[in-house]
Protein backbone atom coordinates (compact mmCIF):
# COMPACT_ATOMS: atom_id res chain seq x y z
CA UNK A 1 0.00 0.00 0.00
CA UNK A 2 1.28 3.66 -0.92
CA UNK A 3 2.97 5.86 2.19
CA UNK A 4 1.06 9.09 1.60
CA UNK A 5 2.63 10.29 4.55
CA UNK A 6 0.43 12.67 7.16
CA UNK A 7 -2.90 13.93 6.73
CA UNK A 8 -1.39 17.52 6.20
CA UNK A 9 0.74 16.05 3.44
CA UNK A 10 -2.26 14.41 2.04
CA UNK A 11 -4.20 17.32 1.94
CA UNK A 12 -1.27 19.75 0.42
CA UNK A 13 -0.32 17.02 -2.06
CA UNK A 14 -4.80 16.80 -2.91
CA UNK A 15 -4.64 21.04 -3.49
CA UNK A 16 -1.71 21.16 -5.48
CA UNK A 17 -3.50 18.52 -7.65
CA UNK A 18 -6.22 20.94 -7.72
CA UNK A 19 -3.92 23.63 -8.84
CA UNK A 20 -2.51 21.69 -11.67
CA UNK A 21 -6.00 20.68 -12.77
CA UNK A 22 -7.36 23.92 -12.57
CA UNK A 23 -4.14 25.47 -14.42
CA UNK A 24 -4.80 22.71 -17.02
CA UNK A 25 -8.50 23.21 -17.79
CA UNK A 26 -8.41 26.99 -18.46
CA UNK A 27 -7.27 26.65 -22.05
CA UNK A 28 -3.81 28.06 -21.85
CA UNK A 29 -4.39 31.04 -20.45
CA UNK A 30 -4.09 32.31 -16.88
CA UNK A 31 -7.13 33.95 -14.90
CA UNK A 32 -5.91 36.37 -11.66
CA UNK A 33 -9.69 36.63 -11.38
CA UNK A 34 -10.19 33.08 -10.05
CA UNK A 35 -8.05 33.34 -7.16
CA UNK A 36 -8.28 36.61 -5.87
CA UNK A 37 -11.05 39.87 -6.26
CA UNK A 38 -10.30 43.51 -7.71
CA UNK A 39 -8.65 41.91 -10.37
CA UNK A 40 -8.20 45.69 -12.75
CA UNK A 41 -5.28 45.76 -14.82
CA UNK A 42 -3.51 42.99 -17.56
CA UNK A 43 -2.23 43.72 -20.21
CA UNK A 44 -1.41 40.39 -21.25
CA UNK A 45 1.60 39.62 -23.59
CA UNK A 46 -0.77 36.48 -25.03
CA UNK A 47 -3.36 39.11 -26.36
CA UNK A 48 -0.64 40.60 -28.48
CA UNK A 49 -1.05 40.29 -32.11
CA UNK A 50 1.66 39.43 -34.53
CA UNK A 51 4.00 36.63 -34.58
CA UNK A 52 7.31 35.55 -32.85
CA UNK A 53 9.44 38.83 -33.10
CA UNK A 54 6.83 41.35 -34.01
CA UNK A 55 6.95 44.68 -32.18
CA UNK A 56 4.37 45.70 -29.70
CA UNK A 57 1.89 47.93 -30.47
CA UNK A 58 -0.84 47.37 -28.33
CA UNK A 59 -0.84 45.13 -24.91
CA UNK A 60 -4.44 44.88 -24.66
CA UNK A 61 -5.83 45.16 -20.39
CA UNK A 62 -7.31 41.45 -20.44
CA UNK A 63 -8.80 42.76 -17.11
CA UNK A 64 -11.81 44.09 -18.80
CA UNK A 65 -11.39 47.45 -16.93
CA UNK A 66 -9.97 48.86 -20.33
CA UNK A 67 -6.05 50.09 -18.87
CA UNK A 68 -4.68 48.97 -22.34
CA UNK A 69 -0.90 49.82 -22.63
CA UNK A 70 1.00 50.40 -25.87
CA UNK A 71 3.41 52.13 -27.80
CA UNK A 72 2.86 53.68 -31.07
CA UNK A 73 6.65 55.32 -31.56
CA UNK A 74 8.37 52.50 -33.66
CA UNK A 75 11.67 53.02 -32.43
CA UNK A 76 10.19 52.84 -29.03
CA UNK A 77 8.25 49.12 -29.27
CA UNK A 78 9.39 46.03 -27.64
CA UNK A 79 9.24 42.66 -29.16
CA UNK A 80 6.77 39.99 -28.45
CA UNK A 81 8.19 36.94 -27.62
CA UNK A 82 6.00 33.34 -28.64
CA UNK A 83 6.26 30.58 -26.04
CA UNK A 84 9.71 31.25 -24.50
CA UNK A 85 8.71 30.50 -20.85
CA UNK A 86 7.25 27.05 -20.40
CA UNK A 87 5.30 27.25 -23.80
CA UNK A 88 4.17 31.10 -22.54
CA UNK A 89 4.67 34.53 -24.19
CA UNK A 90 6.40 37.14 -22.89
CA UNK A 91 7.36 41.38 -23.98
CA UNK A 92 10.99 41.57 -24.59
CA UNK A 93 12.52 45.48 -23.54
CA UNK A 94 15.63 46.58 -24.77
CA UNK A 95 17.32 50.12 -25.07
CA UNK A 96 14.44 53.09 -25.42
CA UNK A 97 11.63 49.95 -25.39
CA UNK A 98 8.45 50.92 -23.50
CA UNK A 99 4.94 50.62 -22.91
CA UNK A 100 2.33 53.54 -22.40
CA UNK A 101 -1.43 54.31 -21.00
CA UNK A 102 -3.45 53.38 -24.40
CA UNK A 103 -4.95 56.10 -23.74
CA UNK A 104 -5.80 56.00 -20.09
CA UNK A 105 -3.43 54.37 -17.24
CA UNK A 106 -4.33 52.74 -13.89
CA UNK A 107 -5.15 54.93 -11.19
CA UNK A 108 -3.67 53.52 -7.89
CA UNK A 109 -6.69 53.75 -4.72
CA UNK A 110 -5.66 52.95 -1.34
CA UNK A 111 -5.15 49.60 -1.29
CA UNK A 112 -3.29 47.52 -3.63
CA UNK A 113 -1.83 44.01 -4.84
CA UNK A 114 0.99 44.51 -7.57
CA UNK A 115 1.75 41.32 -9.33
CA UNK A 116 4.91 41.02 -12.02
CA UNK A 117 6.15 38.34 -13.08
CA UNK A 118 9.26 39.07 -15.33
CA UNK A 119 12.80 38.51 -15.26
CA UNK A 120 15.71 41.24 -13.97
CA UNK A 121 17.71 43.86 -15.98
CA UNK A 122 21.62 43.75 -16.53
CA UNK A 123 20.70 47.81 -16.42
CA UNK A 124 19.92 49.65 -13.71
CA UNK A 125 16.03 50.70 -14.81
CA UNK A 126 11.87 50.99 -13.97
CA UNK A 127 10.25 48.00 -14.84
CA UNK A 128 6.94 49.71 -13.63
CA UNK A 129 6.82 53.29 -13.14
CA UNK A 130 4.17 55.27 -11.44
CA UNK A 131 3.09 58.92 -11.07
CA UNK A 132 4.43 59.78 -7.89
CA UNK A 133 8.32 60.82 -6.13
CA UNK A 134 10.69 59.87 -8.41
CA UNK A 135 8.59 57.98 -10.45
CA UNK A 136 7.19 56.05 -6.90
CA UNK A 137 5.16 53.27 -6.88
CA UNK A 138 7.73 51.48 -8.83
CA UNK A 139 9.42 48.02 -9.91
CA UNK A 140 13.02 48.94 -10.04
CA UNK A 141 15.80 47.04 -11.14
CA UNK A 142 19.83 46.38 -11.34
CA UNK A 143 19.99 49.67 -8.68
CA UNK A 144 21.21 48.00 -5.61
CA UNK A 145 19.69 44.58 -5.99
CA UNK A 146 18.13 42.76 -8.92
CA UNK A 147 14.71 43.79 -8.42
CA UNK A 148 13.10 46.39 -5.31
CA UNK A 149 9.82 47.96 -4.41
CA UNK A 150 10.23 51.60 -4.37
CA UNK A 151 8.37 55.06 -4.15
CA UNK A 152 9.36 57.87 -2.45
CA UNK A 153 7.10 60.68 -2.48
CA UNK A 154 7.43 62.13 1.22
CA UNK A 155 9.85 60.37 3.02
CA UNK A 156 11.33 56.92 1.75
CA UNK A 157 9.50 53.23 1.43
CA UNK A 158 12.05 50.98 -0.50
CA UNK A 159 12.72 47.01 -0.06
CA UNK A 160 14.72 44.07 -1.72
CA UNK A 161 13.42 40.77 -3.41
CA UNK A 162 16.91 39.19 -2.92
CA UNK A 163 20.55 39.89 -3.05
CA UNK A 164 21.06 37.26 -6.22
CA UNK A 165 18.13 36.80 -8.52
CA UNK A 166 17.85 35.28 -12.36
CA UNK A 167 15.87 34.47 -14.73
CA UNK A 168 12.13 34.80 -14.57
CA UNK A 169 10.34 35.04 -11.06
CA UNK A 170 7.12 36.74 -9.78
CA UNK A 171 7.79 39.20 -7.35
CA UNK A 172 4.60 40.72 -5.17
CA UNK A 173 4.23 44.04 -3.30
CA UNK A 174 0.86 44.47 -1.27
CA UNK A 175 0.08 47.51 0.75
CA UNK A 176 -2.88 49.57 2.23
CA UNK A 177 -1.83 53.47 2.56
CA UNK A 178 -1.46 54.48 6.29
CA UNK A 179 -1.85 51.32 7.56
CA UNK A 180 0.37 47.91 8.94
CA UNK A 181 2.95 47.31 6.59
CA UNK A 182 4.09 46.79 3.07
CA UNK A 183 4.87 43.28 2.04
CA UNK A 184 6.77 41.88 -0.43
CA UNK A 185 7.15 38.05 -1.51
CA UNK A 186 9.60 36.56 -4.05
CA UNK A 187 7.58 33.87 -5.40
CA UNK A 188 5.80 31.84 -2.66
CA UNK A 189 8.36 33.10 -0.44
CA UNK A 190 7.78 36.53 1.89
CA UNK A 191 10.96 38.60 1.75
CA UNK A 192 10.37 41.98 3.25
CA UNK A 193 7.37 43.55 5.60
CA UNK A 194 8.27 46.77 6.49
CA UNK A 195 6.10 49.75 8.28
CA UNK A 196 3.83 51.76 6.10
CA UNK A 197 4.91 55.53 5.16
CA UNK A 198 1.84 57.77 6.06
CA UNK A 199 3.47 60.54 3.25
CA UNK A 200 4.26 57.91 0.65
CA UNK A 201 0.56 56.81 -0.25
CA UNK A 202 -0.13 54.94 -3.67
CA UNK A 203 -3.46 56.50 -4.06
CA UNK A 204 -4.14 58.96 -7.25
CA UNK A 205 -0.92 57.62 -8.92
CA UNK A 206 -1.05 55.46 -11.36
CA UNK A 207 0.93 52.98 -14.06
CA UNK A 208 2.54 55.91 -15.84
CA UNK A 209 5.37 53.60 -17.73
CA UNK A 210 6.30 50.16 -18.07
CA UNK A 211 9.81 48.94 -19.20
CA UNK A 212 10.97 52.75 -18.34
CA UNK A 213 11.58 55.86 -16.25
CA UNK A 214 11.23 58.00 -19.34
CA UNK A 215 9.54 56.91 -22.28
CA UNK A 216 12.56 56.51 -25.50
CA UNK A 217 15.25 56.05 -22.98
CA UNK A 218 15.17 53.14 -21.29
CA UNK A 219 17.87 50.67 -20.21
CA UNK A 220 15.24 47.71 -18.99
CA UNK A 221 16.94 44.63 -20.83
CA UNK A 222 14.44 42.06 -19.16
CA UNK A 223 11.39 40.17 -20.19
CA UNK A 224 7.86 40.65 -18.72
CA UNK A 225 5.89 37.56 -18.67
CA UNK A 226 2.77 38.76 -17.22
CA UNK A 227 2.11 41.63 -14.30
CA UNK A 228 -1.63 42.63 -13.46
CA UNK A 229 -3.16 44.03 -10.16
CA UNK A 230 -5.84 44.08 -7.80
CA UNK A 231 -7.45 47.06 -5.96
CA UNK A 232 -7.42 45.20 -2.71
CA UNK A 233 -4.73 44.68 -0.45
CA UNK A 234 -4.16 40.10 -0.53
CA UNK A 235 -1.39 40.49 1.55
CA UNK A 236 -1.26 36.82 3.60
CA UNK A 237 -4.55 35.46 1.74
CA UNK A 238 -5.23 32.36 0.88
CA UNK A 239 -6.53 33.37 -2.38
CA UNK A 240 -2.91 34.90 -3.00
CA UNK A 241 -1.22 31.71 -2.02
CA UNK A 242 -2.95 30.16 -4.25
CA UNK A 243 -2.81 32.46 -7.39
CA UNK A 244 1.30 32.19 -6.87
CA UNK A 245 1.54 28.72 -6.58
CA UNK A 246 -0.77 28.20 -9.97
CA UNK A 247 1.32 30.69 -11.37
CA UNK A 248 4.61 28.97 -10.61
CA UNK A 249 2.98 25.69 -12.53
CA UNK A 250 1.81 27.98 -15.25
CA UNK A 251 4.85 29.71 -16.56
CA UNK A 252 7.22 26.47 -15.21
CA UNK A 253 8.69 28.74 -12.10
Amino acid sequence: MANFGSGSQLMGALHQALLMSHVASVGGGFNPADYLPGYDLDPDPAAVTGNDGYPVIDAPDISGSGFHYGQNTTLRQPTIKRGIYNGRDAIRFGANKCLVPDPTRLTYGPANTLVCICTPSTSAEYVIKGGGGEGGPALISGFASPLEYFIATGAHERASYGASISGPHIFTICKTDDSGNYIGYLDDVQVFSNAVIGSDDWNSFGVEVIGAFTPGTSNYTGDILRAFHFNQNHAGTSGLADLIAAAKIFWGI
